[in-house]
């Protein structure tokens, strides 16, 4: 170990060697099986989806920030059995099922879901054991015809946010500008619903990078053409899964310090 040191300083590496073993050691005052996130994605979400990315990104940062165990940031959909089908209400009972077999109790809960997946998020909200801390809902639609019922659709939740667009249902060519229109509605196959009851409001207009640049595609005899955002990519917005990491990390940390 000395003479790797004095290498390094011959070399002009001046930083400190990490000791493997000081960082194994390392204990959080957050336990590993104390946090629950869940991400549940919408109709025909499919197991590849913005919230199965969203999930892993949490999963490899809370882990090395918190220790929180991995399994305990998991992805579900907005319906296991019929989750194509959008005559179904969302299947609360298998996601409390999800949660309770992982901490029926834990310290912090954020639960997140796009389209038919935040109208599961809501219901799910209010049958937890525990408020959750944090509630992000991305373009969410309530049931086919996109029509919040009060009060079993209006979330609960110590801070809740909405992120939402009107641009269409989905944009086939982003050269050509044009838009799958929000209405009329077709199938449950709907842009989000703008105001949720207690939720912060986040319009959102374009697809962003994750540190807020306006993403572009080259387009012959235009140049660059800014990316709008539609239903079906909202949930894969980098943007978007950035600010819902600063969220549940500003909570996680506060819980820490205490």
């Amino acid at each position: 170990m000395k003479k790797l040191i004095a290498r390094r300083r011959r070399m002009g590496v001046r930083k400190p060697l990490l000791n493997p073993r000081v960082a194994a050691a390392r204990k959080f005052p957050v336990p590993n099986n104390d946090v629950i996130i869940v991400c549940i994605s919408g109709f025909r979400g499919g197991t590849k989806n913005g919230m199965t990315r969203l999930r892993d990104t949490l999963r490899n940062r809370l882990r090395s920030a918190y220790g929180v165990n991995p399994d305990n940031i998991f992805h579900r959909s907005w319906n296991i059995n019929h989750s194509n089908d959008p005559l179904f209400f969302p299947l609360v009972n298998d996601l409390i099922w999800e949660i309770n077999r992982r901490n029926s109790n834990p310290s912090y809960l954020a639960i997140i879901g796009h389209s038919f997946g935040g109208w599961a998020a809501c219901r799910l909200s209010k049958v937890t054991n525990k408020t959750p801390n944090f509630i992000g809902l991305v373009d969410p639609v309530f049931g086919i015809s996109n029509t919040l019922m009060k009060p079993r659709d209006v979330p609960r939740g110590s801070v809740i946010t909405n992120w939402f667009q009107d641009n269409g249902i989905s944009i086939p060519s982003m050269c050509l500008d044009k838009t799958r229109p929000c209405t009329p509605l077709v199938n449950g196959i709907s842009c989000g619903f703008q105001d949720v009851p207690g939720a912060v409001r986040k319009p959102v207009e374009f697809l962003r990078t994750a540190g807020g640049t306006i993403r572009t595609v080259n387009c012959l005899g235009q140049g660059r053409v800014r990316l709008r955002a539609s239903h079906v990519t909202i949930d894969d917005d980098a943007h978007i899964h950035r600010l819902i990491f600063n969220q549940i990390n500003n909570d996680l940390s506060k819980i820490i310090k205490k």
